[in-house]
């Protein structure tokens, strides 16, 4: 089961938030939200527009995720 851990705003965070969650082994899910969201997968920054992205993580890797979120945007 997949949960969310995080709402990034744009492209950018979302593919930085989802790598440094991948280079800790963590799968991650990249969701976009919003008006004009297209289908699931990496974020494309010349097209993104704006859009949120929910970041998905399995349920069982959160706590390791949040610890990892909060420290590569410190």
């Amino acid at each position: 089961m997949w949960t969310e851990v995080y709402m990034a705003r744009g492209g950018e965070t979302a593919k930085t938030i989802g790598q440094a969650l991948t280079d800790a082994g963590i799968l991650v899910k990249l969701n976009p939200v919003g008006k004009g969201a297209q289908s699931e997968g990496a974020p494309d920054s010349e097209n993104d527009g704006g859009n949120c992205y929910k970041i998905l993580v399995p349920h069982t890797e959160v706590k390791a995720a949040h610890m990892i979120i909060i420290t590569s945007l410190q």
